[in-house]
């Protein structure tokens, strides 16, 4: 009669799965990145039409009030006003590259 193989094998545990892994800090850098992916997310409906659009617009509205406001400043205050109701998932998006660079 042929031996009879053993039925009960114990099976071998590896060294790699009975060590923990450490967990490593996030790296400032990475953090960067994921929040720059977040907001291409975000803003992933905001095209390059919309802002050449925006653009546009808003040279149209310094050149019609200009004459109105001497003051250079005011006039950008004055003008952005009014660009950023019409066009405010640009306002967003520029201010959260604002944030970007600044934190």
């Amino acid at each position: 009669m042929p031996k009879k193989k053993s039925i009960s094998k114990v099976k071998k545990v590896s060294k790699k799965t009975k060590v923990k892994k450490k967990i490593k800090p996030i790296k400032r850098k990475n953090v960067k990145k994921i929040e720059e992916k977040e907001i291409q997310l975000k803003f992933n409906n905001l095209t390059w039409s919309k802002m050449v659009e925006y653009q546009k617009r808003y040279s149209n509205l310094l050149n019609k009030y200009s004459d109105l406001y001497q003051d250079v400043e005011r006039l950008n205050k004055f003008v952005d006003s009014l660009i950023l109701t019409e066009f405010p998932e640009i306002n967003k998006f520029t201010e959260e590259i604002f944030k970007l660079r600044y934190n």
